[in-house]
């Protein structure tokens, strides 16, 4: 039997694998070998699936990452082995991938012969706001519609950092409040980004409250990062692909500075 997990949301599809092992175990009644291969890192480990019976297991479950990046030698390997695996009552493969070149030959041929195979996609940010509502209720843990949406704005289809956050958030810790201090960094960076000398005030503000010049340098160099990419994705007429992995407030926020400065300014703020 073969599952193959993929695509850039990493959070659920790598709760979709725990479940896959969770649930094979409680059938097995806890007799199951599973071993771990990380393709990317030990690529040869991959030559051995299915080579050997387990002495201890009647059935075995192999979690395979990376697959698609290993050497030429593995994937030739898993291409002629797939067939057989798929059949094997006794022997489970799961290949789980990130973000994946699905125009490679590799990943056609674990698709088509995957007994289920599953993307997951980034999530756009009104399914965030259901989803975070639905893990907050399952946790037990009491989150206002505002907060929900300072989580979206923060960190876009980021679950993971959300749901860090929202672990923070069961302890006490307000988004409120980290909304607030950080809307003073976006604010400089903004203004920054739009007129130096305008900024110089804001400045003042973040370091008087205690703002260390690394943590504000850093933020600067997001920003301007964020602005270079939307102003080329308008330049080149692919925005919706340039800002693809952006939050859409800040891809928004970003296009309309844009549209006031040119290449030459870009570099000059990058100096």
């Amino acid at each position: 039997m073969i599952y193959f997990l993929y695509g850039p949301d990493a959070y659920r599809s790598r709760r979709k694998l725990r479940e896959i092992v969770d649930e094979f175990q409680k059938k097995s009644g806890g007799d199951l070998g599973v071993t771990r291969i990380d393709a990317g890192g030990k690529p040869e480990e991959v030559l051995g699936i299915g080579r050997t019976r387990s002495l201890f297991s009647a059935k075995e479950l192999f979690l395979v990452e990376g697959a698609i990046s290993a050497g030429e030698r593995e994937a030739d390997y898993v291409k002629k082995m797939l067939a057989g695996w798929r059949g094997n009552p006794d022997l489970t493969v799961i290949f789980w991938e990130g973000e994946v070149d699905e125009s490679s030959q590799l990943f056609k041929e674990i698709k088509n012969n995957a007994t289920k195979a599953q993307e997951f996609k980034l999530l756009p940010a009104a399914k965030v706001e259901d989803w975070i509502s639905r893990e907050a209720v399952a946790r037990g843990v009491r989150l206002a519609a505002q907060e929900s949406k300072a989580l979206v704005l923060r960190h876009g289809a980021n679950l993971w950092a959300i749901a860090s956050e929202r672990a923070k958030m069961r302890d006490g810790w307000e988004v409120a409040t980290q909304t607030r201090q950080e809307e003073k960094i976006w604010n400089f960076t903004d203004m920054f980004l739009r007129s130096k000398r305008s900024s110089f005030r804001p400045l003042i503000s973040l370091l008087e409250s205690g703002y260390e010049t690394y943590y504000i340098t850093g933020a600067l160099a997001g920003a301007l990062r964020n602005l270079a990419v939307v102003w080329h994705g308008i330049e080149s007429g692919q925005l919706k692909k340039a800002s693809a992995g952006m939050n859409p407030y800040v891809a928004r926020k970003n296009a309309g500075m844009a549209r006031n400065v040119d290449g030459v300014k870009i570099k000059q703020l990058f100096s």
